[in-house]
């Protein structure tokens, strides 16, 4: 069995690692098991108002379950009294006997606490029937250590990771000992390490998934701000607007014109709204910025061809269009009746 060195904050979902834990004032205080040894425990208190610390098995024992305690009590019943005694500052359970009871339902008691002549008044909310629980031994909790893989231990780190793994495999306890690169696993159960085991390779893969996602995302918001630099300091700026029907044809199969005009030097960014279909280019220099232009912007234009000139531009079987869409990557599209030839022509204005 192994311990580590990790601090812990109580509260876990399961609440199965809740101890209380005998103080040399006599006083039993709640705690949370964080290491199991061969003798001992390792426990953590709440708001760490008491440094974690190993305990002798014999000093600590299970808390009480809502089961084991009735709402009821009677006058010379031993009980535990929730009260605050030197010279620690929290609230702990105190051995007790119930002299008077008043109220009802009863509301408060007169309470005297054992091997002492002392009397105090308490109410109904710091009282609880004696716990009878025995101290725990080495069958209580059992533990497993399991090797986090390299590139996932930084993120193993994170407060809460383990969340979704320790309700997996219904674990009192999971925490990453940085020390020994490991996942301590703590259990009131002796089935949890072989669920530990199944599961564990797919929550590493899930954190190695995450933890690419993060790095892919501090990249992208790298390059954003990078980006926001660089138009802060692009001297020539330049927009034009491209037809929703001629957008594919803009930016291309995949993206490949707008990376070619980013590949241009001088350029430093391109922005596209989809929305409004305006393109806006950032560059060192006006003769940059104009060939991304040429490679973006399509308009539409229309040619009026005579009707005895249709066929030669055509050609056979369409073989002189289809070259000129091979060569231009125009679209034409024939209004016979107009006698027009519509044109999504890449525009090369020279302004």
């Amino acid at each position: 069995m192994t311990t580590h060195q990790q601090r812990h904050t109580p509260g876990t979902a399961m609440n199965d690692n809740k101890v209380e834990v005998l103080f040399e004032n006599g006083v039993y205080y709640e705690g949370f098991v964080t290491g199991v040894m061969e003798n001992e425990v390792l426990v953590s208190f709440p708001d760490d108002w008491y440094p974690e610390t190993k305990f002798n098995y014999d000093n600590v024992r299970l808390p009480l379950s809502d089961e084991q305690c009735s709402s009821e009590f009677t006058v010379n019943q031993e009980i535990e009294v929730k009260s605050v005694r030197e010279p620690h500052p929290c609230y702990g359970w105190v051995k007790s006997v119930i002299k008077i009871i008043s109220g009802n339902p009863q509301s408060q008691f007169v309470v005297q606490y054992l091997n002492s002549t002392a009397e105090e008044i308490v109410s109904s909310d710091k009282i609880r029937c004696s716990n009878i629980n025995s101290h725990i031994n080495g069958n209580t909790f059992y533990t497993i250590d399991i090797d986090v893989p390299e590139g996932v231990r930084e993120h193993a780190k994170i407060d809460g990771i383990h969340k979704n793994l320790q309700m997996a495999i219904g674990a009192s306890l999971v925490l990453y000992n940085p020390d020994q690169s490991v996942l301590s696993v703590i259990s009131r159960s002796p089935l949890t390490s072989k669920k530990t085991l199944m599961l564990a390779d797919m929550h590493f893969r899930k954190l190695n998934y995450n933890v690419m996602l993060l790095k892919r995302t501090e990249e992208l918001a790298k390059q954003l701000e990078s980006s926001k630099l660089n138009i802060a300091s692009s001297p020539y700026t330049d927009e034009f607007n491209v037809l929703d029907e001629l957008m594919g044809l803009a930016i291309g199969a995949r993206g490949t014109n707008i990376e070619r005009a980013r590949r241009i030097d001088g350029i430093t960014n391109i922005e596209l709204d989809k929305h409004t279909g305006v393109f806006k280019i950032y560059g060192d220099n006006k003769d940059a910025v104009k060939k991304a232009r040429r490679i973006l912007e399509y308009k539409k234009k229309f040619l009026q061809v005579q009707r005895d000139f249709i066929g030669k531009l055509i050609g056979k079987n369409g073989s002189n269009i289809k070259d000129i869409i091979a060569k231009s990557g125009v679209k034409l599209e024939q209004n016979r009746k107009e006698t027009q030839m519509e044109m999504a022509m890449q525009w090369r204005n020279n302004r």
